[in-house]
Order: C-alpha cells, then structure tokens, then sequence
C-alpha cells in the first residue's frame, strides 16, 4: 500500500511502525454556578502551572542536549501559554459566561484557531498546529491527564501520529527515531524544523495514515518524495535502497558546500540569504549555510499571540534573532498582516478581495502607534547585530517619504531617551507592485536598497491570485512579464549605486538562477532548505550568461 502526504524532511528510512496516541479529556458543556468561579479559575491557573512546568522540563533538556532547534520551538509553545491576553480571555470567560475551565480554554483557542485556518498565508495556517497542541494539552493539564507522548520506542522506529507537538517529540529517544509521519501538518511545521534538525525523514499531511499503519508494521519512509510504503515489495525495497543511497551522496556532496563563498565561475560573489518567519527558522537557516537573512516575516510574531506583542516582546526576539546570526545581515519586514493575514485580535472588514486591500503599511495611517512601537523595538535590537528594515506593499513616493519620516522621528526620540541603535541601519522596500517597479527610480532615491517579492508580483503582474486553484496553470513566477519587471527595477538600483534582491520562491527557483544572476541581481533569499542547491548553481555558472 501506497500513502502520499507533502514532504517535509528528506531522506529515506525502513522500519517498523510506532502509533502516538493521546489521552481524551472530556470537555463540560453545562454552566458552572456562581459559587465555583474561582474553583475553576483555580483549576485553570493550576492546569497552565502544571504545563509550564512539563515544558520547562522538556526546554532545559533540549539545551542540554545541544538541540537548539528544538529548544527553540519548545521556548516558543512557552510564550504562547504564558501570554497574559490568553490568560484575560479564559479567565474571563469563565467569570463572565460561567464556563468550565476546560471548555473555556476550549472556546478561546478555537476561536484563534478558526481564524488561522482561514489564512490565505500557507505558513500562517501551519502555525494552527501550534494552538492546536496548546488547547490539547492545556486541557490536559487541567483536568489532571500526563502531556507526553502516548508512545515508548522500544525499537528502532518510524512514528506516526495524526498530529505531533514539540513535547511529544522532545520526550522521545531520538536516537531510536527513524523519521516521522503526520496526519496534518505543513512543510514549516514544528515536525518539519525537529525532523530537519535531526536528519531524518518526515511526510505531513498525510490523510489515512492512522487508518491504514498499525503497530509493528513494515514501511519504506520517502521524505523527499512524501510517500510511505507499507509492506513493501522485493523490488519496491531494491529501488528504496538505491534512492537512498543517491540521496547520501548528493546530500554528502551539498554538505561539502556548506562553508564555500557563494561566488561564480566569473568570480562574482552573490548573497544567498533565507527566508524566516520565528527564531527556529533562524536555526535551520544557519544550519543551511545562509549567509543572512535576506526576510524576516515579524507578522507570525503578531499572529500567534491573543494581543499586540509590547515594544519589549518584539525587541527581546529581534535582538536574540541578531545574536544567532552573529553579525550577518538580517532584513526585518515591517507588519504585513491585512485581510488575507488577519490577526486574531485586531477587526480588518471584510474585503472582496484582501490581497488588494488594507494591509500591510496601509493599516498604519489608522493606526500609526503600530508602526513606531515596531520601529523603536528593530532600531533597539540594531545595536546588537546587523540588522535592516524593509517596509511591504509600496506603491508610490509620497508613502515611501511617510514612513522614512517616521522612521527618522523614532530615532529622534531615542536619541533624545539615550538609547542606542545603529545609526547606519539600512532602510529598504518591497517591490511587490507592478506601481513600485514603474516608480523604481524615484523609490531608490529614498531607500538603501530593493527587495524583489516575486510571489505577489508575479500575481499583480498577470492578475492571477496565487491561491486560487483553478487558475493554478497561469501563475509563472517566469513570465517574461514578470522577469522584465525585476530587470528594471535592478537596472534603477544600480544606476544610483545601489542593490536589489529577490525574495519568494523565484530565489529558490534553480531554472532562474543564472537568468537571475546575469540580470545582476544581487542578493537571493528563499526557504532555508533550497539554499546548498542553488549554491551549487551559482558555482557552475558566470554572472555573464
């Protein structure tokens, strides 16, 4: 039997099956009387305490063990639980509407929960496994039930699970881990960063796996295709061998590139940076060989929490993000949440159509105290690393001289408190509109540099929504329409001395790499996986084509 779901770590393995389970905990529908509001909201402080505890358990460990990236993520669930509006809101529920504590918790995360999963952000919607496991296992807590994983390797083993958390991968033996298979998921996943940190295999999203895959079961685990073999054939287990061992020597061969210069048979160097949306991607970006971080996406920031991260929140994880990457460049893109990536807690109206309407640098007109509590925390962190800042959806000069404006107010005002930030720090834009590629040359008088998004270009370009599957065909992030645009917008940049990246999945795109670099691009940002792959182009080729 063939099962396919989306590969999320490559590389292959054969073992035997390892089912998770996990504990059910009824959920109270009937209301509580007026006299046992503060049992209840005892029971949830001491729930949440109890899973705190578990979590700081299962981080110091983790630390201990050296497995940064999974200490990342665990440190991550921990500012979800922690966070002081989740708390408001389920207190409140159970004092206003006489809930139950575990129903409470219940109403508050699914209504978090539901609005994610309407993201049209693919990465957005992957975050919801996050909140997922936060609602499982704080009800867990509450109602006295254990939080690790319902499975104990004995034997070297391929998990799978309708879903995995980080607590229930980081109470596991890793090494008797063979590769992991999920229900749901997406390929940003926890399960992915975990699985990628370790080296071994991982197919998310994949439907019926609980069904079909018992205990003890023989599989053939395909990560980078994302398919599972259960009671392979003779010949089916030849060809897995063969794959696997052209998987090590490719891998082995990408590895040895790790630490080359990313420079051209011509002798050009090219900046080959990542794209990141939490402090765990910046691990496996690191762990890639990125030579910086050519996006940071602070909306994911936003997005999973209950309220407005403060001014502290967000310059506490800009400033660790710019220690991790150790002096290299790290781009920090200003909020781009709107229609299309609303945040729970902040009303966006309903729009026709979201990607044209307000969001991004549009909302903070109406709501400017965003933009400078963000601008103060990026300058702040400035100090401590190599950090620039790149404002999305800019469309004319006269919102470009606003936001330059502001900027320079806040720096004003820290100078004015004496508090220190980087003076030199880079000030660039996203061209992402076919209007800020036609006003290119006016733009770059303004900035420091072009950041290419060739996804949301490329759909403004040929008015096709990226996220529409019947029209699916026409999206081609190399139209030619498309890779003129970006020719102009290099050729303004440069004309005053200046630089342009690319970032979306055109950087990642090995069939434009030389297109791209004989252009003149300059910078290439895309998911931190394809980094060693596109290296390996950028070696075998001139800038000249």
């Amino acid at each position: 039997m063939h099962l396919k779901g989306l590969p999320a770590s490559p590389g292959f393995a054969s073992g035997r099956i390892a089912r998770l389970t996990r504990h059910q905990v009824a959920i109270p529908d009937q209301l509580i009387e007026p006299g046992e509001i503060e049992v209840e909201c005892a029971r949830f402080l001491a729930g949440r305490k109890a899973y705190e505890e578990h979590l700081v358990g299962l981080l110091a460990e983790s630390r201990k063990r050296g497995d940064n990236e999974e200490a990342d993520v665990i440190d991550g669930h921990l500012e979800l639980l922690l966070d002081e509006e989740l708390e408001s809101e389920v207190l409140g529920s159970i004092r206003e509407e006489l809930r139950a504590a575990e129903k409470a918790v219940a109403l508050v995360l699914d209504g978090i929960i539901s609005e994610m999963g309407s993201l049209e952000d693919q990465y957005a919607r992957e975050r919801v496994g996050d909140f997922r496991d936060l609602r499982q296992k704080l009800i867990s807590g509450i109602a006295g039930k254990p939080f690790g994983a319902g499975v104990d390797l004995k034997e070297p083993s391929i998990l799978v699970g309708h879903d995995l958390s980080p607590s229930d991968t980081a109470s596991l033996d890793k090494s008797l881990l063979l590769g992991i298979i999920s229900e749901i998921g997406g390929v940003t996943s926890h399960v992915a960063i975990i699985s990628q940190s370790l080296g071994i295999p991982a197919v998310v999203a994949m439907k019926g796996a609980m069904e079909h895959l018992a205990d003890g079961d023989e599989v053939l685990l395909d990560g980078s295709e994302g398919i599972a073999i259960k009671d392979p054939s003779p010949a089916e287990i030849d060809t897995h061998i063969r794959k696997a061992a052209e998987y090590e020597k490719e891998l082995a061969l990408l590895d040895s590139l790790k630490d080359v210069a990313a420079v051209t048979k011509d002798g050009v160097p090219v900046k080959l940076y990542a794209n990141v949306g939490s402090e765990q991607d910046v691990d496996v970006a690191l762990r890639q060989g990125a030579a910086g971080i050519g996006l940071f996406r602070t909306e994911f920031l936003f997005m999973e929490r209950s309220s407005f991260p403060s001014e502290d929140d967000q310059f506490k994880v800009y400033r660790k993000v710019a220690g991790k990457m150790n002096g290299k460049s790290v781009i920090i893109r200003t909020l781009d949440a709107g229609g299309d990536k609303p945040l729970p807690y902040f009303p966006f109206p309903k729009e026709e159509n979201p990607f044209l309407g307000w969001r991004a640098i549009r909302i903070y007109a109406e709501h400017p105290e965003l933009l400078r509590t963000q601008l103060r925390a990026i300058l702040r962190a400035s100090h401590y690393g190599k950090l620039k800042i790149m404002f999305p959806m800019i469309i004319s000069v006269e919102e470009t001289v606003r936001l330059m404006q502001t900027l320079q107010e806040v720096k004003e005002e820290l100078r004015e408190k004496n508090i220190p930030f980087d003076p030199g720090l880079e000030t660039g834009i996203m061209v992402e509109t076919p209007a800020a590629v036609m006003m290119a040359p006016e733009l770059i008088e303004l900035v420091d540099f072009f950041s290419v998004g060739s996804n949301d270009l490329t759909q403004y370009t040929l008015a096709v929504d990226r996220g529409n599957e019947k029209i699916a065909a026409l999206y081609d992030h190399m139209h030619p329409a498309v890779l003129r645009q970006i020719q102009m917008v290099v050729e303004a940049s440069h004309a005053r001395g200046k630089w342009t990246g690319v970032c979306g999945e055109l950087a990642g795109d090995e069939r434009a790499t030389a297109l791209l670099l004989a252009m003149g691009v300059d910078e290439l940002s895309m998911s931190p996986n394809k980094i060693q792959k596109i290296k390996q182009v950028v070696l075998q080729c001139s800038r000249r084509a």
